[in-house]
């Protein structure tokens, strides 16, 4: 059995964690953290990242920074099981036209996931976001304490026919203060239906928020990801409407409302098979009627910051010994059942003799593994040592290697370095912030990037990179740096990979692939862009724009998935002396951010940030605005900022879900501001126009935010944003072409307009519900805006937009690009050129 381990992601600006990769033959299993980014990294080391079957073991404490990146993963594998179903049912078509038996159907996703407490939480808090996918989940929320697992040796947590795996939880011990609730959290009063398990189903409402808090029971919410978000198909709801208990059918799951808490049924005293009473009880339902509950607006159980920090050992199955003909022979096997006696059945011949697989095998090699130890701070540290694991010699012994997900400043604690060196015959591999080089994880998009910087410097600046960690291991330390990409294979035996496991960024090699013809092209535009003639046309024809050194800087351009060269969804625009405002925020826009502008750079643009905007509820427009919105907070404590807020224009859905993920982790959620909420904070209706004395009377620059309803999904809106300074900015988020939007927002001084697919793909945008570019054009000349930047282009869009009948009013976005609105004319002379070096690197990849 062949068994791989290869390292895809390590801290950087890219991807905030660590993940292990492990191949075996039949299924892959994914340890450590799955971060923003995990995707786009993943896809360049050389590993089946699709692979059919895998699961998931989350390290460390659920927070969004090592779980951001699951969500989209899993949408990506679900897009990628249902394009197999239909290859397969294409197939089966063709066959049966030919009179050929039809082939198997192709089986979906049954993705397990493992972590520490509330990972269900977290997953649940998705719902609105996250549905009708068809793709299985399973969760698998360790909730024991760490006592109950310390047994020298004890059995496996996990097993299958590949691997072995032991979790190791560390908790924190309790404070013996009492508790106070958190600013993240806000009141349970504010709640009018809860949902709770077996466990707390007894309790009164008063005792439930007397009682000592912890992280919520996962039942409910284990329960609506796997029943109502994630069950393999596409019709999955998470409706429950009312019967009568003694129309229950037996072994029927039913819930009940008791002192306004929402609790599994248990009948008392009564079996499920005699009669029952006529209380009302509420039971699954797949459609909606009178008195149905929709779990979906439902708020989850209230839950509390996770304790547990989660680590694992694992390892392979013993390899079967090597097969040994002569035996089997004289025992008179036939040659054709040899392979059944390599599998490990057990024959008998024609002699009647029985012939077991260990009289014809060698000894087996014993299996291998790796253990992922993760200690994101220094108050962990002692409890982790203590657990009775790290030092049971029947468990480590042939654990090749541990990985240490360490946090900063840890990799030369005393007690690690201690342990490290008791154990010399292991590898140390240290995967942390400062040991880690911050090095491009996405090779491909980092070498365009620096092309598209060889054609238009001033609007696409070297992206900021480091191949040299922040510290090195001192010298003689037992451990050694992480290598993004490294691969060695566990079994059969412990060897370095023949195999490439990653391409590295070659920059060299990207800047001599700008075709001649290209470069050309740039000399020409330079010129023109240097002309007083041209310069003196825009001054007259912009004098009238306000704030024209507002910098608009795309932090990604793709739509749905991210591509080699565009990153999900996100544009910020940085008005000097007023503000920054981002316009949507999907997976990978912090770590895009980062890489854009550098770590001091990006403080300073989130002490600026005063607004973001969310248009709508799919998870490749919001999956990245935890991270934003915690790094917002996290940089306001370091300024010292004990008072700014940050404005989230989004619907109430949206902010649900935010509220909800902030009850398991501080991120600042009290220093948010939702204006388009009622006032009480309930998240229990919209308001579409806001104005300054709902928006604090300018503390964040604005003087009113419009929203305008647009066909897309549920809750889909326009925004336009109007400044103090004057400025208007319109953001059309995911769309069909809207005339009310257009003439909502008459005269915008910016218009970002999704322009998702091609001319020739008007039908596929119809039903899709986006818009081509010619459509979106269409808004733009129906707003009468001064500038439009096109955003959110499909990975099938492929042709080169003819944009010179716009008079350099009109640009094309790419990530990266960062263009002053009183640049767009100059910014449109090299256009032509940025789309003949697309076209060629469209050939030569």
């Amino acid at each position: 059995m062949l068994v791989g381990v290869t390292l895809v992601s390590t801290p950087t600006a890219d991807t905030t964690g660590t993940t292990i990769f492990i191949d075996t033959e039949g299924a892959a299993y994914v340890f450590g953290h799955v971060p923003e980014g995990y995707q786009r990294s993943v896809k360049y080391r050389g590993v089946a990242w699709t692979k059919l079957r895998q699961t998931y073991f989350l390290s460390g404490n659920t927070k969004w920074e090592s779980f951001g990146g699951l969500p989209g993963t899993l949408l990506s594998l679900a897009g990628a099981g249902a394009s197999m179903r239909l290859t397969a049912a294409d197939e089966n078509a063709k066959r049966k036209s030919r009179g050929v038996q039809e082939k198997i159907e192709a089986k979906g996703y049954d993705v397990p996931v493992h972590g520490s407490d509330n990972l269900s939480h977290v997953f649940a808090a998705l719902r609105p976001l996250v549905l009708r996918q068809p793709i299985k989940v399973n969760l698998h929320e360790h909730r024991q304490g760490s006592e109950a697992t310390q047994m020298p040796g004890r059995e496996p947590d996990f097993s299958d026919e590949f691997i072995r795996v032991w979790k190791i939880p560390v908790q924190r011990s309790r404070s013996g203060s009492p508790w106070k609730r958190r600013h993240s959290s806000p009141s349970s009063e504010d709640r009018e239906v809860e949902l709770v398990t077996k466990d707390n189903a007894g309790a009164s409402k008063g005792d439930h928020l007397k009682s000592r808090p912890g992280p919520s029971d996962p039942f409910t919410a284990k329960w609506i990801v796997e029943n109502g978000m994630l069950d393999g198909t596409m019709d999955c709801q998470m409706f429950l409407g009312p019967k009568q208990a003694r129309d229950l059918e037996p072994q029927e799951e039913a819930y009940k409302i008791v002192g306004g808490l929402l609790t599994p049924y248990q009948p008392s005293g009564e079996s499920r098979d005699s009669p029952k009473s006529d209380e009302l009880v509420y039971v699954r339902s797949k459609t909606y009627s009178p008195g149905t509950m929709d779990l979906k607006h439902r708020p989850l159980p209230r839950t509390t910051y996770g304790e547990q920090c989660m680590s694992y050992i694992f390892k392979s199955r013993d390899h079967r010994g090597k097969f040994d003909p002569v035996p089997a022979k004289a025992k008179g096997v036939e040659p054709r059942d040899f392979k059944r006696l390599i599998a490990g059945e057990t024959l008998v011949t024609r002699t009647g003799e029985t012939v077991t697989p260990e009289e014809v095998l060698g000894a087996p090699t014993a299996g291998r593994g790796v253990a992922i130890a993760d200690i994101p701070s220094a108050d962990l540290i002692d409890a982790f040592f203590d657990r009775s694991e790290w030092t049971d010699p029947k468990l480590m012994d042939n654990i090749v290697a541990i990985y240490w997900l360490l946090g900063k400043e840890l990799y030369n604690h005393p007690r690690i370095v201690e342990y490290m060196r008791s154990q010399p015959n292991m590898r140390h591999i240290v995967c942390a912030p400062d040991t880690s080089p911050n090095d491009f994880t996405n090779p491909r998009s980092a070498e365009f990037t620096t092309q598209l910087c060889r054609i238009d410097p001033e609007r696409f600046p070297v992206l900021k990179f480091n191949k040299s960690a922040e510290v090195e291991l001192p010298e003689g330390h037992p451990g050694e740096p992480a290598v993004l990409g490294e691969r060695f294979t566990l079994m059969p035996k412990v060897q370095a990979s023949e195999i490439p496991n990653a391409r590295l960024t070659d920059i060299a090699s990207a800047i001599a692939r700008v075709p001649s013809s290209a470069v050309a092209m740039v000399q020409a535009a330079r010129q023109k862009a240097e002309d007083p003639a041209f310069l003196a046309q825009i001054e007259e024809d912009e004098k009238d724009i306000p704030n024209r050194d507002a910098e608009i800087t795309c932090l990604g351009t793709s739509s749905s998935n991210p591509s080699d060269i565009r990153g999900l969804c996100g544009t910020l625009v940085k008005v000097p002396g007023v503000g920054n405002y981002l316009l949507d925020c999907g997976e990978g826009v912090l770590g895009q951010m980062r890489r854009c502008f550098g770590s001091d750079e990006t403080g300073n643009v989130l002490t600026d940030l005063k607004c973001i905007v969310i248009s709508h509820l799919h998870g490749d427009h919001v999956l990245g605005v935890i991270s934003v919105i915690k790094a917002w907070y996290n940089q306001m404590l370091k300024d010292g900022n004990h008072g700014s807020k940050l404005a989230i224009s989004c619907s109430s859905r949206i902010g649900k879900v935010i509220e909800e993920i902030s009850q398991a982790e501080d991120i600042g959620f009290h220093r948010l501001h939702f204006p388009h909420t009622t006032p009480n904070g309930s998240f229990s209706s919209d308001i579409p126009e806001v104005r300054a004395h709902q928006l604090e009377n300018g503390a964040f620059g604005l003087a009113s935010i419009k929203r305008v309803p647009v066909n897309h999904c549920h809750q889909s809106c326009g925004t336009q944003l109007e400044l103090t300074s004057g400025l208007r900015i319109a953001w059309s988020g995911d769309c069909r072409p809207s005339m009310e939007f257009a003439d909502a927002c008459q005269g915008a001084h910016l218009l970002v307009h999704e322009a998702t697919f091609d001319d020739n793909e008007g039908q596929h945008a119809k039903e899709k519900k986006h818009s081509t570019l010619s459509e979106a054009l269409m808004v733009s000349r129906r707003m009468k805006a001064r500038r439009t930047l096109l955003t959110h282009f499909s990975t099938r869009y492929s042709g080169a937009a003819n944009l010179q009948d716009e008079g350099g009013k009109v640009l094309l976005g790419w990530d990266f690009m960062r263009v002053k609105l009183g640049d767009f004319k100059k910014a449109a002379l090299y256009m032509p050129a940025i789309e003949k070096l697309r076209d060629q690197e469209v050939e030569t990849h």
